[in-house]
């Protein structure tokens, strides 16, 4: 998408319609109603007691329900794709007949889905995340290197694209199952027959299922009606103009995620096994290789917004810079939401879940009512970020974390925090002014903005990597278990 975006960036209205069937895209990946999370905790623990029986009428059983939602969904999708203007009001001609074709591919094709989520959960319940990984790059990359068929007269042939981009992902779905059938022998007869509603599960999930419901139908208010919110407010141009800084925070955010989404399974684990000494340990460590991951690259992302935005899609998304800068510093709290989130999903403490669930949105919204007048399109940004900090705060102070203490941990890294934002923001004094005279919607600018942030993350994050001798030791233990793994391999 990144290079993706600047192409088809240039007719703001097309691309807020574009943005919006993103959106909805993402909508459907929760119409699981909070049994998809619930059901892979429980196939986690029957993968841990090598159940593959059971395991797979548990997946089967979760990706039914999404399947009776994910239905409804498709119907309300065809009704937009003859109605349009129901859900994009200002629409010229030309506009409506791309509204309206995108929404009906995205209506057919939804079920692919449904199918990617089921692979997904097979993957990362054995903590093998990375090979659909691999399998997704690969076929984004084919996503990329074809826009340029549909690229003549500097526009995209949106419609056809995203035809081709549904077809590419039944592809991933297809080369994703047939990795499953080789590596873990899996009977995609059993599935088959498996896929109906079962009332034992239905008993055993229903429980976890609703406290997960309830965090995913905040987090849809939450994350996935921006779009949808500002389409009907502040016009389709809004919509294209809030989804650069939106895009960079869903990357950022699905980049930390993908960090963290293992953990969960590997948690699971630990509690299947009743080793409450080695989950506090494990989720210690968590907390200090991963604070200046969130620290010094968002900084550094924040400080150096400008240039990559014009950069990037050009000067007619000036007003992208400001409400970018306040929805990345966002970022700065999943450094304990993340892992909280997972930890108590694990130990099944739905209430303080719930709780969470419904201080984002309430925040959310009240302050979005509050601010709009006042700060128009930035108030959805300064919304959304007090409504981390606010939930951050509350996971804290709700659950303690055995071993782990916030203040005491900050105070006793306080030098190399010093150190390296020192060293930080003097770094970036010095390189600004190359990034003084950048060229709009320019590859070799992008390039130089990315080479930068990349010079300023690096001199910072060696500086607290020096200082901190938890953070080093813990490095060299990596290094060494890697460099022993090799030779083990040679030998």
């Amino acid at each position: 998408m990144t290079i993706v975006i600047p192409l088809i960036s240039g007719n703001t209205n097309i691309y807020g319609i574009y943005v919006l069937c993103i959106s909805i895209t993402s909508f459907l990946q929760y119409t699981d109603l909070g049994f998809l999370s619930a059901g892979q905790k429980y196939a986690a623990e029957y993968f841990a007691l090598n159940d593959l029986k059971n395991e797979i009428k548990m997946l089967s059983f979760v990706h039914f329900i999404m399947l009776i939602f994910l239905i409804l969904c498709v119907l309300v999708i065809l009704f937009f794709s003859f109605y349009p203007h129901v859900i994009i009001p200002d629409l010229n001609e030309n506009s409506r007949s791309v509204a309206s074709s995108l929404f009906f591919i995205l209506a057919v094709t939804s079920p692919f889905i449904l199918l990617q989520r089921y692979a997904q959960s097979v993957f990362s319940i054995r903590i093998q995340d990375d090979i659909y990984q691999q399998i997704d790059i690969a076929v984004n990359v084919l996503k990329i290197g074809c826009i340029w068929f549909f690229y003549k007269n500097n526009t995209v042939d949106i419609v056809n694209y995203f035809i081709l981009i549904q077809g590419l992902n039944l592809l991933t779905v297809l080369i994703s199952f047939a990795v499953i059938r080789r590596m873990y022998r899996y009977d995609f007869k059993l599935v088959f027959k498996s896929f109906c509603f079962d009332q034992a599960i239905y008993n055993k999930t229903k429980r976890l299922a609703a406290a997960t419901m309830i965090s995913t139908l905040s987090w849809i208010v939450f994350f996935q009606i921006d779009s949808f919110i500002i389409s009907k407010h502040f016009g389709i141009t809004s919509v294209a103009i809030y989804a650069i800084p939106y895009f960079l925070l869903t990357f950022i955010s699905n980049l930390y995620n993908t960090i963290y989404y293992p953990f969960l399974f590997r948690f699971n684990h630990f509690i299947v096994s009743k080793n409450d000494d080695r989950l506090y340990e494990f989720i210690s460590k968590i907390f200090e290789f991963s604070f200046p991951i969130f620290l010094l690259p968002i900084t550094v992302l924040i400080l150096l917004m400008k240039p990559l935005i014009i950069g990037w899609v050009g000067f007619g998304y000036d007003d992208s810079i400001l409400v970018g800068q306040v929805l990345i510093a966002s970022v700065f709290f999943l450094y304990i939401t993340m892992p909280y989130n997972y930890l108590l999903l694990s130990l099944e403490k739905t209430r303080i879940l719930n709780v969470n669930s419904l201080i984002l949105p309430l925040v959310f919204i009240a302050l979005l009512f509050l601010l709009k007048k006042e700060f128009s399109l930035l108030a959805i940004a300064i919304a959304k970020t007090s409504a981390f900090i606010i939930s951050a705060l509350y996971l804290y102070l709700s659950y303690k974390v055995k071993g782990f203490n916030l203040f005491n941990f900050i105070l006793k890294r306080i030098v190399c925090i010093v150190v390296s934002l020192t060293i930080l923001f003097v770094s970036y004094y010095f390189l600004a002014p190359f990034l003084e005279n950048i060229k709009p919607k320019n590859p070799l600018s992008m390039v130089k903005t990315i080479i930068v942030g990349l010079i300023i993350c690096t001199l910072s994050m060696s500086a607290y990597l020096i200082l901190n001798k938890d953070l080093k030791l813990f490095a060299k233990n990596i290094l060494s278990g890697v460099l022993n793994s090799k030779k083990v391999n040679l030998g």
